[in-house]
């Protein structure tokens, strides 16, 4: 057996699916019966960390289409800027929920459509208005969005024979009567098989004004009520959203932390525990892949590495320079895979991998995960600063002294910049308990109901240490 030739998998799930498509499919990990949660009528948005399997769910779903049929509908470059053009008014919240509602419900019964061989006469001729004024078929949401002003919405319903006189005073009114009747038709249709739409990739439409929170959340609302909808009409659809549970906890609304104790999925994959990491999912998620290529392995890190790393057991080594999630862990044994000059792993090779791990891999990716978040021509300086420091740990203050000098960051809070890095994990911190005497390290991925505290000392994350220099 050779560890040069084991597949652990890409980075991006897209990719891999493409590409090594029995990885998701054989060797998908069901973590927290994650696929029986997805089967719950109750529950449909899941979220976590960015690299922490919500992708790796939709394709693996995609590739098991013999139980379900799965439309996913990424929300790459949404324009957002349409929402003004659909409906005119000013109150966001209300105008947000109404187009969210009909975009969804369109999308819905033209995916239904499209896979149907048989359609009553109503559904069918209102088809052919929904196609004629070009509404229909609905290839995606995005373009779905652009195409829905209000002069087409109103065509629309004079064409149904569902209102008279249309203006465009009440354009909020005409979209929910709309809306109404498309939700109406849905429920005449009969599916055989439950038709999951898979809503992703909402982290690639932030901009560092935050504007889009608001949307996301009537998204998510609105997702709320038509599942309800659906289920109590026994209609077998079910739309899912995959949200950073970073992302999540910035959104406005009063439901949201409603609808994350009753209806969200969250992956977790970090345990507490001494021998925690050795039974860790992370590492059952390696040795599932790699049986792909070699069946009879049972264990990667007792057949191929080192016992011990760094005066530390293999399992935790290795694990503490990551944040606990798959991308991290899969990077990781990639970039060891790719040093290793023969069959088995040796010290040098897990010292190389890191190096290359660190600078290639671990610093892009928070990088990556500050967009949005911060303005583009910040970022590096936010590592500079860092870097500047030396040390894998240090203080507010000392944070402060360099960051003052940066002109790039003048504007920006330095406090709001370091409650982002902990928030991805990229810094945490050791907290001093006076009542009995002890410290513990804290870092979002371990605890996710912790916040930044500038008062106790910063931690680099490990993973950094190579990048940032400071791996002495």
């Amino acid at each position: 057996m050779d560890f040069r030739k084991i597949n652990f998998g890409l980075s991006d799930a897209q990719s891999e699916r493409m590409d090594y498509p029995n990885l998701l499919k054989d060797g998908y990990l069901n973590i927290s019966q994650v696929i029986e949660t997805v089967n719950n009528p109750r529950y449909f948005l899941f979220l976590g960390y960015k690299g922490s399997g919500k992708s790796s769910l939709s394709e693996h779903l995609k590739l098991c289409e013999n139980d379900y049929i799965v439309e996913q509908q990424p929300l790459t470059n949404f324009p957002f800027k349409f929402f003004d053009k659909v409906i005119n008014s000013e109150d966001r919240t209300i105008k947000y929920k109404i187009i969210w509602r009909w975009l969804l419900c369109a999308y819905v019964l033209s995916s239904l459509c499209k896979d149907l061989k048989q359609i009553n006469e109503d559904t069918r001729q209102a088809i052919a208005i929904f196609t004629q004024l070009g509404l229909f078929p609905v290839i995606n949401i995005s373009s779905l969005l652009k195409k829905s002003s209000t002069t087409t919405i109103s065509a629309t319903i004079k064409s149904l024979g569902i209102s008279h006189s249309i203006n465009e005073e009440y354009a909020e009114a005409d979209m929910e009567l709309l809306t109404n009747y498309v939700k109406d038709i849905i429920a005449t249709i009969t599916e055989k098989k439950p038709y999951l739409i898979i809503i992703d990739e909402l982290d690639d439409i932030l901009t560092p004004n935050g504007r889009q929170f608001e949307n996301i959340a009537a998204l998510i609302n609105e997702t709320k009520e038509l599942n309800a909808y659906f289920h109590y009409n026994n209609i077998l659809v079910k739309i899912i959203i995959l949200c950073r549970t970073d992302m999540f906890e910035r959104l406005p609304g009063q439901n949201l932390n409603k609808i994350k104790q009753s209806n969200s999925f969250t992956f977790t994959w970090y345990r507490e525990g001494i021998d925690s990491n050795k039974h860790s999912d992370l590492v059952s998620l390696i040795n599932k892949r790699a049986k792909l290529t070699y069946p009879e392995i049972n264990d990667v890190f007792k057949e191929f590495f080192p016992q011990n790393y760094d005066n530390t057991n293999i399992y935790s080594a290795l694990l503490n320079y990551t944040r606990h999630i798959p991308r991290d862990f899969v990077q990781l044994m990639n970039y060891i895979q790719q040093n290793c000059d023969s069959e088995y792993v040796t010290k040098t090779a897990i010292i190389k991998g890191l190096k290359n791990y660190s600078t290639d891999y671990f610093l892009p990716e928070i990088s990556n995960e500050l967009s949005g978040y911060l303005p583009s021509v910040a970022i590096q300086p936010v590592f500079n600063v860092i870097s500047s420091i030396r040390s894998q740990s240090f203080t507010y203050e000392q944070f402060i002294k360099i960051y003052h000098d940066v002109y790039a960051l003048k504007n920006i809070d330095p406090l709001e910049i370091l409650n982002i890095l902990y928030d991805c994990s990229a810094i945490g911190h050791t907290h001093y308990y006076k009542e009995n005497n002890t410290t513990r390290v804290l870092f979002k991925y371990r605890n996710r109901s912790t916040a930044f505290e500038k008062s106790d000392k910063i931690l680099l994350h490990r993973g950094l240490w190579k990048a940032m220099n400071v791996d002495y």
